[in-house]
């Protein structure tokens, strides 16, 4: 099978980083529905031809091993090793795959191992007793390369860089300019993400590890009530589309939401870990939903990593996360592309758009810092309830104007700062991507979003002379240490400062920053 250019980009970035970084662990971040099957197949087939690696594939999902096993053998031609209890073969080959559950009791096992990828890698804790960290420790020194949508976890922040499991950030496809692109190109499917009517209101639910304490959740949010008002939604919202999937908060909550669809005449079937004392069979029930069977299933904690429809056309979130894994897991059930699909409805009853971002464009958050509350990330258009950034002027679905202040009031933003003279803009967003050259050193893509429009900036950590000690500057007049790497600069962008507003400058056909301020904030 033919790579897509990104795929490709991915595994030649993966092959140089083997040869380059030895004995270092790297990720991979691409989209979910952006085909990280085949990228593992591809690696796989590369390094089997060019090193005779042995290679062992893990994961925590039963559904992910069987789709890379497949993926692996279709692409490679090479007999794929299965050790998973759940799926009942124990066995041991020069390329395989297993459960995570299945082997780290041992761990000797795969000493003469070469290369492990683990898939969806976000779920790998930083704590040193979990099963992943238990076996990887024993079996010795190993390359390690991670593939997720999500390269961070709840509390942890980024899972890459100085101190943390993996060193670098091997080659990224998640960054929102990179998102946007396979979305305009046909690979990943758009979503459109809107504000209902009945709004989950959070105030007063505690936290704990990091989220939402699921109790308080249940005892506040599932109420016929409430129920029935999110229904009635989703019936009406959902009238022209197929393939209906809901998360809710615990199997009660969904068991609840499932009887007033059937009610409704919607098929409908809940999925948790809890439904076979009911006598459903998960995998039937999953098979029927793709099949048309079952026009909705409910979730519960199970159809998030690893769960592949393309099908699925309206998602109904309300089950409220701080998580911005959850989050972006969940809104990557639909991004992949079907026949006939045009976009995926998002219905945000949860508010976890407003409160962490867009799929492509999500709120981090480490331990610490920013833990809960502040301002929403996205407003929403009040003519076609559309979730967009705060500083977008014209809602791209109805086009309402939108009414706010700020330096250039009335003006075109592009139209004033074309006239070659210095302009302070407000930044709305900043977003961080490692950008590399064939033979060139990494530098750090800097861009500052203003409404749907960015303006970009290059921190040559890298380079020598000048360059770098302009990248170093850069880095201290936002608070941070200089770094010796791009893979360093990504992995500490959480605690960098971030501009209220730039000066710029056009140039000839380019625009120079000249500089940035930062709102000072009082001390209390």
């Amino acid at each position: 099978m033919k790579l897509r250019y990104y795929q490709a980009d991915a595994v030649k970035a993966t092959m140089k980083f083997f040869q380059r970084d030895k004995g270092k662990h790297g990720i991979i971040a691409l989209p979910t529905g952006s085909g990280k099957s085949l990228v593992i197949a591809e690696i796989i087939r590369l390094v089997q031809l060019r090193w005779k690696a042995k290679v062992l594939v893990i994961s925590h999902v039963q559904e992910i091993l069987s789709q890379n096993k497949e993926e692996i053998e279709k692409h490679t031609g090479l007999k794929v090793g299965v050790n998973s209890s759940s799926i009942g073969t124990r066995e041991i080959t020069d390329v395989m795959v297993a459960g995570i559950q299945s082997i780290y009791r041992n761990p000797e096992a795969f000493e003469d191992f070469n290369l492990v990828i683990i898939d969806e890698v976000h779920r790998v804790s930083m704590e040193a007793n979990t099963m992943y960290s238990r076996f990887l420790k024993q079996i010795g020194r190993h390359v390690v390369v991670g593939l997720t949508a999500t390269p961070f976890r709840l509390g942890d922040g980024y899972i890459y860089g100085p101190g943390k499991m993996f060193d670098k950030l091997i080659y990224d496809c998640t960054s929102s300019d990179s998102f946007n692109k396979l979305v305009e190109e046909g690979y990943l499917c758009n979503l459109t993400a809107k504000r209902t009517k009945m709004e989950m209101d959070v105030s007063g639910i505690k936290l704990q590890a990091g989220d939402y304490n699921e109790k308080q959740l249940a005892d506040k949010f599932d109420r016929t009530a409430i129920t029935n008002a999110a229904v009635k939604e989703i019936l009406a919202a959902g009238a022209n589309r197929k393939a209906w999937l809901i998360f809710a908060i615990d199997i009660s909550h969904a068991e609840h939401i499932a009887e007033v669809l059937l009610q409704n005449g919607i098929p409908t079937a809940p999925v948790h870990s809890k439904m076979g004392d009911y006598g459903f069979d998960r995998e039937k029930v999953i098979n029927d939903f793709k099949s048309g069977k079952y026009r909705c299933v409910i979730n519960v904690n199970v159809l998030t990593t690893g769960f592949n429809h393309p099908g699925i056309d309206l998602i109904a979130v309300l089950r409220p996360t701080q998580s911005p894994v959850l989050h972006v897991q969940i809104l990557g059930r639909g991004s992949r592309v079907s026949p006939g699909k045009d976009n995926c409805l998002v219905l945000d009853f949860a508010g976890n758009v407003s409160r962490l971002g867009a799929i492509n464009d999500v709120l981090v958050k480490v331990k610490g810092k920013s833990e809960g509350g502040g301002e929403p990330v996205m407003k929403a258009c009040p003519k076609c309830d559309l979730l967009v950034y705060p500083a977008i002027k014209i809602c791209p679905e109805c086009s309402h104007e939108f009414k706010f202040e700020h330096h250039l009031q009335s003006a075109d933003v592009v139209k004033v700062i074309e006239d070659g003279k210095d302009h302070w803009i407000e930044v709305d967003r900043v977003t961080y991507t490692k950008h590399s050259n064939y033979g060139s050193p990494s530098s750090v893509k800097v861009s500052y979003h203003y409404g749907n429009k960015s303006i970009s900036e290059y921190v040559c950590v890298e380079h020598a002379g000048f360059a770098k000690h302009k990248a170093d500057h850069w880095i201290k007049y936002r608070g941070g240490k200089p770094c010796a790497s791009a893979d360093e600069l990504i992995g500490i962008v959480d605690s960098l400062s971030i501009p209220s507003e730039i000066l710029i400058q056009k140039r000839g056909s380019y625009f120079v920053i000249k500089d940035s301020a930062f709102i000072i904030k009082e001390p209390i």
